[in-house]
């Protein structure tokens, strides 16, 4: 018996056995019960991946639905109730029939997802055969996206076919090539600048602030009076939103801080290095983010499904030119990115 079918009528089953939802069981629950299983790493890790919102499809969907440029999503269910016929041997089929909007026409093709934490990606010939077998192949491109860590790689197959027919291509060559942005209508942007701060002050109720300072009273109520992002410079503030609250993490390396003023005590973070980011990751940093605040895990499924995302991109885009404003940061450009190797299913970008 496949592997991975023996994984999962094991997970159906410790699900029966604890009355627990195969989604919500905890991976406490699960080491508990299987101390002697031959499986129970990959058991434990496939429950992980369930929390982190596998499977991965529905991640990116949810992506390609959000930046706006797609018309159509539609997966392609392998093992629906009644099963495919088909007499060619050794077919596969790819994961997402996608329609985006490209310029002033629409472009059609089917994506099969990679996921693949090392440097780099490598598919076989007979693999890519077996895909290309797909009778819907010969009229639109297959473009293959490749999920390495927290980043998404879209690019068509045939642009790294070699010679003997396989793909070996390296992270940062794919990227030369990347369609996220020219197609799905992703982009890059650069969070606070250096010195950014976000704070959040507290007036104490019952003692005195001289008693505070020097440390008499450790213990005391008080009341939260602000809670800002600033620039220590310049003055500007801005209090923080929901869509900032939720990317705070991703939007700098903060080092924590805490001073006092004649009133208040006021403990935060500031930011000692600007960082860059995707569009897409916003969509899902905040995500996982908020999922992890209500110890939670994110079904992107149920989330492409409902069309409730976290925020939209325009929310994105509206909250870049408030603090770039108040120039604390969030550079980015309208033109967007785009790849410098040609992928052989579009003309000119």
């Amino acid at each position: 018996m496949d592997e991975n079918i023996m994984l999962a009528s094991h997970l159906r089953n410790l699900a029966e056995t604890l009355n627990l939802d195969p989604f919500q069981i905890t991976v406490d629950d699960i080491i508990s019960h299987l101390k002697y299983h031959p499986h129970k790493e990959k058991i434990i890790e496939q429950i992980r991946s369930q929390q982190r919102g596998i499977p991965y499809e529905y991640q990116l969907g949810a992506i390609c639905w959000w930046l706006g440029k797609c018309k159509h999503l539609q997966f392609i269910d392998t093992k629906p109730d009644f099963p495919y016929l088909s007499k060619i041997k050794n077919i596969r089929y790819p994961d997402i029939y996608a329609i985006f909007r490209n310029k002033s026409t629409d472009f059609t093709c089917f994506i099969q997802i990679k996921v693949n934490n090392k440097l780099r990606l490598k598919l076989s010939k007979n693999y890519i055969e077996s895909l290309k077998k797909y009778p819907l192949l010969k009229d639109y491109p297959l473009l293959i996206a490749w999920k390495y860590k927290e980043f998404w790689l879209l690019f068509d197959i045939n642009t790294f076919i070699t010679d003997k027919g396989n793909v070996n291509v390296e992270f940062g060559e794919a990227m030369k090539a990347n369609l996220m942005s020219v197609l799905v209508g992703d982009f890059s942007f650069k969070g606070f600048k250096e010195g950014i701060e976000c704070y959040y002050a507290i007036e104490p109720i019952d003692y005195s602030m001289d008693d505070i300072r020097t440390r008499k009273i450790k213990k005391f109520r008080g009341r939260l009076v602000d809670i800002s992002i600033s620039d220590p410079i310049t003055g500007n503030t801005i209090p923080i939103s929901a869509p900032i609250f939720y990317l705070l993490p991703y939007l700098g390396e903060w080092e924590p801080f805490e001073r006092t003023t004649k009133s208040c005590i006021i403990s935060g973070e500031q930011n000692k290095f600007q960082i860059s980011l995707f569009a897409y990751q916003a969509l899902i940093f905040g995500t996982l983010f908020q999922a992890s605040i209500f110890n939670e895990y994110v079904n992107w499924k149920n989330i492409l499904k409902s069309k409730k995302f976290i925020f939209s991109m325009e929310d994105i885009v509206m909250l870049i030119h408030e603090y770039r404003k108040k120039n604390m940061g969030f550079e980015y450009s309208l033109l967007k990115y785009k790849p410098s190797i040609k992928n052989p299913c579009l003309g000119d970008y």
